[in-house]
């Protein structure tokens, strides 16, 4: 491959394991220091302003409603004051199901010890959280206005250390030798020479459970079931990975296997989770707080798979002793200190009489999922002792740091690495601890140590035109990605709902805010970044696909800036349009059929800041299917070489325009005159463009680059 991300700070020149975890312990704690610290100046140099500002916090919020939820937990929802009938949206955030807030009395500062909670769900009009398991907790919250933080949590930095520590311990049996593989103290072993017998149909070839795989997608199968230790799918944007995880993990349960499956993500998981279900895989159980776990799911969970058990009667029957002790707490004139004893008493008893039946459930599991910090020692899988499973599965590996990855690594006879190293990295608070290696991820470690003899790549993506396709793929991927045919030229147009039009029509096109003083803004010293003449134009640009007959639900809106997601989707509120605004984090693993990207930064000290992350940039690029749409400073972000050559792709292969086609929708009293120059020649040039992207001519010509001075707009060929 000729994918240079060195801008990471990839170190890995620690190989021996015990430099490694000399090395990862240090970087790990630099890590929770830093993230503490931060925590520490946002909440001391930040007014609560400011921290809603960042998306870390939502203030006075009205507590509406208080529930109680599967397993006895308590929930509780928290609205914005109302205006009107119509409850208020909830302002931009970054709040996701299953991060950690601290919640406060709205008007005293928000601090990391105010009381705990787990998001819940979030829409748009309502946040709902969940209590501590410790129902009478919930009593304690009345109804004044709340503000929420989120906050770090500490368990996971444990769980980290815990399992780099235990490394250099685990040197026995089929998991002392997966170490040594991966630390390069014993060669990668031989692949078996033939499949199992047992897989195999009549003209003995492998039996395929989906059997719409490509050539590549079943060749990494097949490499994965004759590996003996290590393997890894390396996927890149649109190749069909969880598609290949899937069908692996059923091969390895038709040999009667177990598999533990994991990823970073809640989100990951349960996408693993749901296309396993779809493919007929019944005997799973999901492991993780159910706030974390999608509805749908529930029925997998780990508590609903112990309350549906034979022997959950008993169990049931204590928790209804416990209902009843905490009716009698919350009545007038009761003995609290004594109902309190009781009520421990019988959660003990509950956790006891729970333990048996959870480890029958796991041990009668074919498929047990889980994150990977929920796969630690100190949670369920603590109940199966040493106890080894058949089959590893980390997907996603790339985005998660290596540590997380051993909390489940420790526990294979086989390990498969799923994800792309080209895409989203670790996120990192500490930039030396990044520096120093710690955003390196196990899977680029195995990839940079092993080769191809550890390695299969997917290379026939199933998303992008091949236009969009073309860069990524030359930059990152070594050329080898090649569309299929059903997606190759595929254009928006050729949807049966949308109009060809100057907006729609292109397949790449650039909007040049160079000189037209759009300058960023920034929310304070340190703060997030925006551009509101950028926020203008995409809107502008999303109001005209809307217009062609594109669904809104079908275009999504990329900023790498919190702001600048907020000023976008305040726009699109005030013009009534749902299209999905989110950061680069919040699209990786997703697609629509046009992307439009806000780059934001526009200065002129060429400064780009975490746009030089080529990562970044390539996640943000490939979630197009039929149009990508950049509007960006050329003369700004041009500063940096990699973003150079996406403008010059874009300039010699797509359609470029200058800012001041949209002068009339900048600022207040946004109209559609600054699309109206674009109208006016949309007809007499339609039968030309379409002409040319029929007949694949787009790579053979320059690209089309509208005049910035004529406001006509004509042409300039």
């Amino acid at each position: 491959m000729t994918h240079d991300l060195s801008q990471a700070g990839a170190d890995m020149s620690p190989t021996s394991c015990a430099a490694l975890v000399e090395l990862h312990l240090q970087l790990l704690e630099l890590e929770r220091q830093a993230e503490l610290a931060q925590t520490r100046d946002l909440l001391s140099a930040l007014s609560v302003r400011q921290l809603c500002e960042r998306g870390v916090c939502l203030a006075r919020l009205e507590p509406t409603e208080r529930r109680s939820a599967l397993y006895g937990r308590c929930l509780l929802v928290l609205r914005q004051p109302s205006v009107g009938r119509q409850p208020a949206p909830l302002p931009s955030h970054t709040l996701t199901p299953g991060d950690i807030v601290s919640v406060t009395e709205a008007g005293r500062p928000p601090t990391e010890a105010g009381r705990q909670a787990v998001v819940w769900r979030v829409s748009a009009a309502e946040l709902t959280l969940a209590l501590s398991e410790d129902a009478e907790s919930a009593e304690e919250l009345d109804d004044r206005p709340v503000t929420v933080l989120k906050v770090a949590n500490d368990i996971t930095y444990r769980r980290l250390r815990a399992a780099m520590e235990g490394l250099e311990t685990l040197v026995a049996g089929p998991a002392g030798l997966l170490r040594a593989t991966l630390f390069g103290e014993t060669a990668l072993e031989p692949p078996m020479p033939r499949l199992p017998p047992q897989l195999l149909d009549s003209e003995g070839q492998l039996q395929l459970v989906n059997t719409n795989l490509d050539a590549s997608q079943r060749q990494a199968v097949e490499f994965v079931l004759r590996q003996k230790r290590l393997a890894i799918i390396h996927g890149p944007p649109g190749t069909g990975k969880t598609t290949t995880v899937v069908e692996t993990i059923l091969q390895h349960v038709r040999l009667g296997q177990r598999v533990l499956a994991c990823a970073p993500s809640n989100t990951a998981v349960d996408n693993l989770l749901e296309r396993l279900w779809a493919a007929g895989a019944t005997r799973m159980v999901r492991l993780g707080h159910p706030a974390r776990i999608q509805d749908s799911l529930q029925g997998f969970s780990l508590d609903a798979r112990v309350a549906g058990s034979d022997g959950s009667a008993v169990v049931r029957e204590v928790r209804r002793e416990m209902d009843d002790t905490l009716r009698q707490l919350r009545a007038p004139g009761g003995q609290a200190g004594a109902l309190r004893a009781q009520l421990r008493r019988l959660r003990a008893e509950q956790r006891e009489r729970e333990q048996g039946v959870t480890t029958d459930i796991l041990r009668r599991a074919a498929v047990v999922l889980a994150t990977l910090t929920a796969a630690s020692d100190d949670g369920p899988l603590k109940l199966l002792g040493g106890e080894l499973f058949d089959l590893v599965v980390i997907d996603e590996c790339s985005q998660s740091v290596e540590a997380a990855c051993w909390i489940a690594a420790r526990r294979a006879e086989k390990l498969l690495l799923a994800g792309d190293h080209c895409q989203l990295p670790p996120t990192i608070v500490s930039q030396e601890a990044a520096r120093r290696g710690l955003a390196v991820s196990l899977m680029e470690r195995q990839v940079e140590l092993h080769g191809d003899q550890a390695v299969r790549m997917l290379c026939t993506q199933y998303r992008m035109h091949e236009l969009i396709q073309q860069w990524p793929s030359e930059r990152l991927y070594g050329g080898r990605l090649e569309a299929a045919p059903a997606v190759r030229r595929h254009r928006l147009p050729q949807l049966a709902t949308v109009e060809e039009t100057m907006e729609s029509g292109p397949t790449l096109l650039l909007v040049d805010t160079a000189g037209c003083r759009l300058d960023e803004v920034q929310t304070d010293e340190a703060g997030s970044r925006g551009n509101e003449g950028e926020a203008d134009i995409v809107l502008s640009h999303a109001r005209s696909l809307v217009e062609a007959g594109l669904a809104p639900d079908q275009i999504g809106i990329i900023t790498p800036y919190n702001l600048q997601v907020g000023l976008i989707r305040d726009r699109l509120r005030t013009a009534g349009l749902t299209v999905e605004v989110n950061s680069v984090d919040g699209f990786q693993g997703r697609e629509k059929e046009a992307i439009l990207l806000s780059l934001v930064r526009s200065n002129k000290r060429g400064e780009v800041g975490f746009l030089a992350e080529q990562r970044r940039i390539n996640v943000a690029v490939t979630r197009a299917r039929r149009q990508l749409f950049v509007v960006c400073d050329t003369a700004t972000v041009g500063a940096d070489p990699f973003l150079r050559s996406l403008i010059d792709h874009m300039t010699q292969l797509g359609e470029v325009c200058s800012a001041h086609v949209y002068e009339r929708d900048i600022g207040p009293g946004h109209s559609n005159a600054g699309r109206a120059a674009q109208t006016r020649v949309q007809t007499e040039n339609k039968r030309d463009h379409q002409k040319r992207e029929h007949q694949g001519d787009e790579g053979k010509t320059g690209g089309e680059v509208w005049s910035e001075v004529d406001p006509s707009c004509q042409r300039v060929l």
